[in-house]
């Protein structure tokens, strides 16, 4: 099992890196971010929640990283967030389950279509799932 999800949490790290498909959720958050640490012209967006924009923002610190690095780090990051959300439902299962149970907890959490479609993209979603 921890096999699979390793091999799991590897290929939604490579499609985070490899899929072309950007949503204008994740250059809200990314201007957020530059916003919050440069100012700038463009209005700071206030419906989004300012955490993942805060935690985005040293992303911009320095000119090092062009747009596009911006982009892959934000989303390897948002696959980090899913799989310290899954560590964290482990842990969860383990208070009241047996290794093996929880485990399989995990694997199922894991598979969960609303988690997964979100996980290789920066957005609010899964910085939520962990949180809640």
């Amino acid at each position: 099992m921890l096999t699979f999800l390793f091999l799991w949490l590897g290929y939604l790290a490579y499609l985070a890196v490899v899929l072309q498909l950007n949503h204008f959720d994740t250059y809200s958050l990314l201007n957020n971010a530059r916003l919050i640490l440069k100012g700038g012209e463009y209005p700071y967006e206030l419906i989004r929640p300012p955490l993942l924009s805060i935690v985005l923002s040293p992303l911009f610190l320095f000119d090092l990283l062009t747009m596009p690095q911006v982009v892959v780090i934000a989303r390897l990051l948002a696959v980090g967030f899913f799989a310290a959300n899954l560590a964290l439902a482990y842990k969860i299962f383990r208070l009241h389950l047996e290794r093996t149970l929880s485990l399989f907890g995990m694997l199922l959490m894991s598979l969960n279509p609303l988690l997964v479609a979100d996980a290789p993209f920066c957005r609010e979603d899964i910085l939520g799932a962990l949180l809640t």
